[in-house]
Order: structure tokens, then C-alpha cells, then sequence
């Protein structure tokens, strides 16, 4: 079996299992018959450290793959797959074999009653996807053929490489709109969708205008822009400003309900509050929250500290005493004449 080895985030390589063999890695070396009969995800020790061992995958196998020419990564291939509408019973036809990391996705959604049938001109890479796809026991489903596109078209509907019709087709040439005029005797007779991939704007707009001639409907260009996000956890502190309503609040019992008063009122209210010595209770109090139990502090050391006399717990933080200010010496200014 030909399986992935994970050594961290994006770092993976491939290999094939042989029993009695032996791998070198960067974490030493990794005994075949220590991954052999180990379910897909299991840690396996090394001379230096460990691996993880995942099956093969097509989103993990597009990462690690040897680039024969450039790829379509998984960004690209989960749109292409979703837009076409492929599930499995679909048969497709792709031109531009290439690495085989979109062929791969393909044969994963159209898996198990489907069919790909890719094509490449170039005769190494042909010989070499074969090879990939027995090894990663897609076969079954895919079917590699060298054929230039571009010059004989895609097989026909009824043709003995096409017997039954496409129902969608993925281009992944540099020139598309030389094989779309042709297109249309490819699909079955319930018709088809039509994916071309192309990373210049000048392409995109000569394969329109193709398509617009060739009286396919429905034509949409996009481009998939993929951002990600760092994710931190940070603890937000809430000071107590003396609120009296916080702790109702935090529970949930709290019902808050604006009064309806007239200016007048609220005047002689705020002179009543004021005859009694009381702190007026402003409009955002009732939504602050109790402080926190403790100080979290960025400290990790377990000494006791000399100018607070406490000391701080074992994760950092302090109990919730008053701050206190350490004196610094008087800033002496100097005037040059």
C-alpha cells in the first residue's frame, strides 16, 4: 500500500510499504513492518522521535506529489468538483493530465460507479499516471490516455472511448477555446457542464467568447481567493466600577427595563441621590461584569514577591489584591547652552 507520512503541519511525504524495508526520514529511520497492519492515523515511533501515518487522500497527496507540471490545489479542485455537480455515478473527461492532483480529486467524487477519463499529450506523464493510479487502486475508475486535445478533440458521444457520453468536462489547457467549439458532441443526451481553468484573464476572455459562440448558456467566471486566520486565546478582563446590578447580569436574572421619566424627575432624583451621599448608578453600569477572581499576569515565576508581599500561583496570576505602584526615582532634566 502507498500511504502518507506526516511529520508536522504540511510537512508529508509519500511512501510505499514493503515488508522487511526500511525508510530514512528526518526523525530517523521508519521500519516498514511497524506500519504494516496499523490502522490509518496511528503514531509510530522512530530512532529519533515519531510519525503519523494517514491514508491517502487527494487534498494530502496534491501537497506531496511529485510536480511533473504545475497542479490544481485543493482550493481550486473543491470548487471545481462542486460546480461541476459531480457525484458518484458521473463520468467526466479531463484534458491535461499533468501531476494528476486535480484527476485525483475527480475520482474521488465520482467514486465508486464513475468514471474519469484524462487526457495528456505528453507520453512520461501518461506512463507515469498510470502508474500512480494502479498504485493508489483508483484505476478501476480512471482511465488515462495519451491524446492531444487540441488537435483530435475529445471523443465523441457513441465513440468506443466515450460510448455513453460525458456528463461534464474539465479543461486544463493553455489554449481552450481552440477544443470548445467541439465540445458539444461530447455530452449525453441530457446535456452537460464545462470547466475550463485558466490563470490568465486574457484566456478567460477568448474562452467566453468561444463559449458564447458555441451557444453554451450559463457561463460564470470566477476566482476562488482564500484567506486564513490566526487563531489566539486571550482572556478580556472587565474592571467593577461599583455596579450593582453585574452579578444579576452574569446570572441571567437581570431584567432591564428604561424608565419612562420626565427631565423634572430625573433632577430631583439626581438631588435626592446626591442629599444621601450615594454615587449616581449610570446608564452603562448594569452592563459591566464582575472582575475577575485573579490578575493574570504574564509572570510565571513561583517566588514570593518583595514589593507586594504575595505571592503569585502556580499558572501566573495573582489574587485580586490592590495594584501596587513602585516608586521610581525623580527624572533629572538637563539643559545644554
Amino acid at each position: 500500500d502507498t500511504v502518507i507520512v506526516s511529520f508536522g503541519k504540511n510537512d508529508t511525504i509519500i511512501m510505499k510499504l514493503l515488508r522487511g524495508d526500511t525508510t530514512q526520514t528526518k526523525f530517523g529511520a521508519l521500519r516498514h513492518n511497524d506500519v504494516i497492519g496499523k490502522p490509518y492515523g496511528s503514531r509510530i515511533n522512530t530512532s529519533r522521535g515519531h510519525v503519523y501515518v494517514l491514508a491517502l487522500d487527494p487534498a494530502i497527496w496534491s501537497l506531496s506529489l511529485p510536480h511533473r507540471t504545475q497542479i490544481i490545489y485543493p482550493t481550486d479542485a473543491s470548487i471545481i468538483v462542486g460546480r461541476l455537480d459531480l457525484v458518484p455515478g458521473c463520468r467526466i473527461m479531463e484534458a491535461g493530465t499533468g501531476s494528476g492532483a486535480l484527476t485525483h480529486a475527480l475520482a474521488q467524487a465520482v467514486w465508486p460507479t464513475g468514471s474519469v477519463r484524462t487526457f495528456d499529450f505528453h507520453k512520461e506523464r501518461v506512463n507515469r499516471a498510470k502508474i500512480e493510479f494502479e498504485e493508489h487502486e483508483i484505476s478501476d475508475v480512471v482511465q488515462v490516455k495519451q491524446l492531444d486535445v487540441l488537435t483530435e478533440g475529445f471523443p465523441i458521444a457513441g465513440s468506443p472511448y466515450n460510448p455513453e457520453g460525458v456528463h461534464a468536462v474539465m479543461i486544463d489547457l493553455p489554449e481552450p477555446w481552440v477544443v470548445i467549439p467541439r465540445l458539444s458532441n461530447c455530452f449525453s443526451t441530457s446535456g452537460g457542464r464545462v470547466c475550463i481553468f485558466s490563470p490568465c484573464i486574457e484566456q478567460v476572455q477568448k474562452s467566453c467568447n468561444a463559449l458564447r459562440s458555441s451557444n453554451f448558456a450559463d457561463i460564470e467566471v470566477m476566482e476562488c481567493v482564500q484567506r486564513k486566520y490566526d487563531f489566539v486565546h486571550t482572556v478580556l478582563n472587565v474592571p467593577n466600577l461599583g455596579q450593582c446590578d453585574a452579578q444579576d447580569l452574569l446570572n441571567g436574572t437581570y431584567e432591564y427595563k428604561r424608565p419612562k421619566v420626565e427631565a423634572a424627575e430625573v433632577s430631583a432624583d439626581c438631588d435626592r441621590i446626591e442629599e444621601e451621599g450615594k454615587k449616581p448608578k449610570s446608564s452603562f453600569d448594569r452592563h459591566l461584569f464582575p472582575p475577575p477572581p485573579k490578575y493574570i499576569t504574564s509572570t510565571r515565576n513561583g517566588a514570593k514577591d518583595e514589593k507586594s508581599k504575595f505571592a503569585p500561583h502556580a499558572d501566573g496570576s495573582w489574587e485580586a489584591y490592590p495594584k501596587f505602584r513602585i516608586p521610581t526615582a525623580p527624572r533629572l532634566r538637563f539643559t545644554i547652552m
